[in-house]
Order: structure tokens, then C-alpha cells, then sequence
């Protein structure tokens, strides 16, 4: 393992709420890069409207699974 983020002390949905929160940041870096090698013009590698973009999906989804999801229950 190259990273181990030691969450030993965490519950379980906390973990998944870290690894899917690394999984949407992920998505977004590759997305941005992928966008800025098609048209480096057009597109600023991980500029300051981007990481602004990526704070707001993060707390969106944060938000979600922190609030949302304990006051609606979905069968």
C-alpha cells in the first residue's frame, strides 16, 4: 500500500463517506486533466475556478451523506 490514511478509529460509514469522497475528488482531477489536454487553451490545469468547483461537488456530497441521508431513509 502507498498511502495508508490509518482510519482504524473511524466507524465504517465514515470510512465510505472518506473513500467515496476520494472517489468524486478523483473523478474530478482525471476529468479536469482529460478536459486541459484536449484544448490547453480553453482549459487551466486545476485553475481556481476548478478547485472551487471541486470544494462545492465535495460539501454537496458531504452534505448528502453527513445530513440528507439520515433524515430521508430510502427501502
Amino acid at each position: 500500500m502507498f498511502i495508508d490514511l490509518k482510519l482504524k478509529n473511524l466507524d465504517d460509514e465514515y470510512k465510505n463517506i472518506v473513500k467515496d469522497s476520494l472517489k468524486a475528488v478523483t473523478i474530478l482531477v482525471v476529468i479536469n486533466m482529460f478536459m486541459f489536454l484536449a484544448n490547453p487553451k480553453e482549459h487551466v490545469l486545476l485553475g481556481s475556478n476548478y478547485l472551487e468547483f471541486v470544494v462545492y461537488v465535495l460539501l454537496g456530497f458531504l452534505t448528502y451523506s453527513l445530513v440528507v441521508s439520515k433524515i430521508i431513509k430510502f427501502d
